[in-house]
């Protein structure tokens, strides 16, 4: 076998789905590896022991986007609606605190331009706290598209081209990675689901009142409807 040349640091890339499917599979599991890598910093010996309050994280955050979508809801979605209750009704007991980084994807991250098993630097901080870092990986296992998915239009993504490797073999990867056990990520799914479907609604709000730059993301009614009902069919699992 021909010995790979190593190479330092490259400027990087955001994201992208370039390369060849053996890339490709590189390129997402160091996502994996670097997500579990910021989930296991002592945030404590780093001095961000203040920067959350982990305890109840989980509640506080359905609390949170529920108010999101009283806000901005423009008519009744009931499937919303139960997915809150059941949301709200079922928290898990959380099993670890870490830092959380909010919105962990492949777009917020930069990889080595010569390495694509390589990420040099996590971007945009915004909604990093400490609380369960099963909420990142729920966020991520939405966004991670497989071939035959219909896809999220907001973020179109692209790991369903060949050579990424299926949501089981990401989760797989983070498990052994962080050393966790996730046979249960029903309740974290639904409310990632959840959370993406109040963002799209903010979004379509702000767009139609002119807010978002003279950017146009078209009806997204359907897909807040269609998150709601994948969120309760999770929630049937659980």
């Amino acid at each position: 076998m021909r010995e790979r040349r190593r190479r330092g640091p490259g400027p990087g890339r955001r994201g992208g789905g370039g390369g060849t499917p053996g890339e490709r599979r590189a390129m997402a599991f160091a996502l994996a590896d670097t997500m579990a890598a910021l989930h296991a910093v002592d945030y404590a010996a780093v001095g961000l022991g203040d920067y959350g309050r982990p305890e109840g994280f989980m509640a506080r955050q359905v609390r949170r986007w529920s108010g999101q979508w009283d806000k901005s809801r423009t008519h009744e979605v009931p499937e919303m609606e139960e997915l809150a209750r059941r949301l709200a009704a079922g928290v898990p007991e959380q099993q670890r605190a870490t830092i959380v980084h909010g919105d962990f994807r492949a777009d917020n991250v930069i990889y080595d331009a010569g390495d694509p098993g390589r990420i040099n630097a996590v971007l945009d901080w915004e909604l990093s706290t400490l609380g369960d870092p099963l909420s990142d990986v729920a966020l991520l296992m939405l966004y991670w598209r497989e071939a035959g998915d219909d896809g999220i239009s907001l973020i179109p993504g692209v790991s369903h081209l060949p050579g990424f490797p299926t949501r089981a073999e990401m989760l797989d990867r983070y498990a052994i990675t962080a050393g966790v056990d996730l046979a249960d990520m029903t309740w974290y799914l639904a409310f990632a689901r959840f959370k993406f479907a109040v963002i799209a609604q903010g979004v379509s709000v702000r767009s139609r009142a002119g807010a978002m730059g003279g950017q146009d993301f078209g009806d997204l009614d359907d897909l807040v409807l269609r998150l709601g009902a994948e969120g309760l069919d999770h929630l049937k699992e659980h």
